[in-house]
């Protein structure tokens, strides 16, 4: 609070309770999967990741500053690894 009072900072609080609402929804999701294979229960995980990550998106958690910087850092889908990559 004494921080606050000093240097104010407006949190926007949207995009992370929608991150929050998300990251519930995909761990009771991945909870509930029954017990399979490891091969199987590999696959449905990345998916569930996969899903994680476009609910994010779509759901407009990355401010539109960070949608620009990713699709600036992938340019087409078979050299996204490496474009990522060659940034570090």
């Amino acid at each position: 609070m004494l921080s606050q009072r000093l240097w104010p900072v407006r949190y926007q609080w949207t995009p992370v309770i929608r991150l929050v609402v998300v990251a519930i929804a995909v761990c009771v999701i991945g909870l509930l999967l029954p017990q399979l294979n490891i091969w199987l229960s590999l696959s449905a995980r990345v998916l569930l990741l996969a899903g994680y990550a476009s609910s994010l998106w779509h759901a407009g958690v990355p401010s539109a500053d960070d949608r620009l910087a990713i699709a600036q850092l992938i340019p087409s889908r078979g050299l996204g690894l490496v474009a990522i990559k060659e940034r570090r």
